[in-house]
């Protein structure tokens, strides 16, 4: 009991006579102090995983808002693409690439597919394009490495599997590699096998 009375002691002035003890008052110890303002190890681990969760949440958000952004990107340039082919059409009659009286899936990056669609549209390709009409200008974004003249075209999420998808028989629907939609003319984008990545469609 001496200890805490020691520790409880209060002090008052009293006039002539100097300091003398009053009643015993309580006051927090150090000890007791820490208990009630600090933070046990369960309570800050708990916060730490809280904060963890929210954020894996938040970057997961950012993420999925970043590749619906570029699909939107994507979709436009392609839709930039398909309306130089239509423009080409209405000059000559037929798209530059595909065949007649079969829809036909063309695929890009294969075999220069890309590289020769480049050339007719820009008009440097006299032998599908005689009148050398400039269609489109292509530009650096739309291909893997433009400092490659024979790079492959890619859509804004980087993929290189591109399909131009053509409406060959002229019945207004395209039904060909597993896809089947109305119009005359659609693109279609994939990742590589084995790498993340979004199928990018220009009719949904």
């Amino acid at each position: 009991m001496r200890g805490l009375t020691d520790r409880l002691r209060v002090v008052r002035h009293v006039p002539e006579s100097g300091i003398e003890e009053g009643p015993a008052v309580w006051k927090p110890t150090r000890k007791r102090l820490c208990v009630r303002n600090c933070f046990s190890l369960i309570e800050v681990l708990t916060v730490v995983v809280v904060i963890a969760i929210l954020g894996s949440i938040l970057l997961s958000a950012i993420g999925s808002a970043r590749t619906a952004a570029l699909v939107s990107v994507s979709k436009t340039r392609f839709a930039q693409w398909m309306g130089a082919m239509e423009a080409f059409r209405l000059e000559y009659g037929y798209y530059p690439v595909g065949g007649v009286g079969s829809d036909s899936s063309v695929a890009l990056h294969e075999g220069g597919m890309g590289q020769r669609l480049v050339s007719i549209l820009e008009g440097r390709n006299e032998e599908v394009n005689p009148r050398r009409v400039p269609f489109i200008r292509f530009t650096d974004q739309d291909f893997a490495d433009p400092s490659d003249p024979d790079s492959v075209l890619v859509d804004a999420l980087g993929q290189r599997a591109i399909h131009v998808l053509v409406d060959g028989d002229g019945d207004g629907r395209i039904r060909v590699a597993g896809y089947d939609f109305r119009g005359s003319l659609g693109m279609v984008s994939a990742p590589d096998p084995g790498t993340p990545g979004r199928e990018v469609r220009t009719w949904e």
